[in-house]
């Protein structure tokens, strides 16, 4: 486990490794807007997400899962659907403009 992403075939979902950043037995899941999941149960995207777990590597069967968390973006109270990311082409001196006073 050396790196710190596991590559998906399906755009929407970004894996991100823990055991990486020192959190064994860890996976993190974003889910980019390109899926629309607002609708979706928790145990629905949580079943999308192992399914393409199975995919990426061949498996049947996965340990069990001992916890998950499901956080909602678009209607949290404190970042009510913020999102942000650097587009192909920008750079950081972009970033520190943007955070420059108006």
């Amino acid at each position: 486990a050396d790196e710190p992403y596991l590559q998906t075939t399906e755009v929407p979902l970004r894996i991100i490794n823990g055991h990486y950043f020192g959190k064994a037995n860890t996976l993190i899941v974003h889910i980019s807007p390109q899926l629309d999941y607002q609708q979706w149960s928790n145990e629905r995207l949580l079943e999308h997400v192992v399914s393409n777990i199975k995919s990426m590597f061949g498996i049947k069967r996965l340990p069990d899962i001992v916890d998950h968390c499901v956080t909602r973006w678009e209607t949290d109270e404190f970042s009510l659907g913020s999102y942000s990311y650097m587009h192909k082409g920008s750079n950081s001196q972009h970033i520190r403009d943007l955070a420059e006073p108006s």
